[in-house]
């Protein structure tokens, strides 16, 4: 019964999107002017059926996210809601801020951000493939301020927030201050290249990332990320995904491969525990040898995605993905759809 409900749901707002392909200067949601200024909201609505032995049936997954952005002048905000969270206790308010342009090229944010670190993976509405950018590489979202700069040959952002990666409500908001920056150098043809951190008193990454166009059909992309946990007792990562598209239908179809990669490198202590013989009383102590996760993950994923409208609005995309190596990965291949609208 849900997975029809999503399907007649995707339908419905497919039906709905349709009379906006015709709209080429306007798009499916144009812009709005209020108050001297002018509104704009963007998003995209997603439905996933995925097959999978993992739990022994097939999932969906429906995904939506709204994004509104205001400006005026010098002036301006924004904010997100993922409708996938909207509950009382969800993190659904992923964005809400205020900018101040103080140059054409230099802006400052204020509020709940997305961190410039996070920027090291794709949008989900750009996702090609399964496994790899859909995680949580770095904790994309936090209340703080950002500084950002832009030119035609490089893009700089840099912040200092409360604790990322917990709920915008959440009392540990502020319990671990941290920072993050990125440093985009920009090439012709839509390439370029990009260095991220992220730090506080828990965690330190790193994550290198690009994106190659040797032409306009081919794309390439990729990224290489370590993560060092402050604690003796909790195992570093270092993680890589491959991606490689071919579109030879401008309008039309990408074929694509991708390779995931992700290490857990083991940390090792000692610790001393004691038992009573519940008989005797005897009391006796030994030292045992811990060591946190040490695992690997390799994951092979091929597919296609069909896309229809202006700016790619609606496309569908089909992925197998492979496990290579199952220490940490799904133990079956399993193969998932996807339905996307951009507005």
């Amino acid at each position: 019964m849900r997975k029809l409900t999503l399907i007649v749901f995707v339908a419905l707002v497919t039906a709905i999107a349709a009379a906006g392909f015709a709209e080429e200067e306007k798009g499916l949601v144009p812009k709005f002017p209020i108050l001297g200024g002018n509104l704009k909201a963007t998003g995209f609505v997603q439905g996933t059926l995925t097959s999978s032995r993992l739990d022994g049936q097939d999932t969906d997954i429906p995904n939506a996210r709204v994004q509104a952005e205001y400006d005026r002048g010098d002036w301006g905000g924004g904010s997100v809601i993922s409708f996938v969270d909207l509950e009382p206790d969800g993190n659904w308010l992923r964005e809400l801020w205020v900018k101040h342009s103080l140059t054409d090229r230099l802006q400052i944010r204020f509020g709940r951000l997305f961190i410039a670190s996070g920027n090291s993976t794709p949008s989900p509405y750009n996702l090609e493939t399964v496994e790899y950018p859909l995680a949580d590489v770095f904790d994309q979202y936090a209340w703080g301020a950002q500084i950002r700069y832009e030119s035609d040959d490089w893009a700089a952002a840099f912040d200092i927030t409360g604790k990322p990666g917990v709920s915008f409500q959440s009392e540990e908001n502020w319990d671990t201050p941290a920072c993050s920056g990125r440093l985009k150098l920009k090439f012709d043809s839509g390439s370029w290249v990009a260095g991220t951190f992220q730090f506080s008193e828990d965690f330190f990454r790193l994550g290198l990332d690009g994106t190659w166009k040797p032409d306009s059909s081919l794309t390439f992309r990729g990224e290489v990320c370590y993560e060092q946990q402050s604690s003796d007792r909790a195992s570093d990562q270092v993680g890589m995904y491959l991606f490689g598209g071919y579109r030879p239908l401008k309008n039309w179809e990408v074929v694509h491969l991708q390779m995931d990669f992700r290490q857990y490198l083991s940390k090792s202590w000692t610790e001393t525990q004691t038992s009573i013989d519940r008989k005797t009383g005897d009391v006796s102590i030994k030292t045992v040898e811990m060591s946190s996760m040490d695992a690997h993950d390799a994951v092979f994923t091929v597919g296609t995605r069909v896309f229809w409208g202006k700016d790619d609005a609606l496309s569908l995309r089909a992925d197998l993905q492979i496990p290579l190596d199952d220490s940490q990965a799904l133990d079956d291949a399993r193969l998932q759809v996807l339905v996307q609208l951009k507005f």
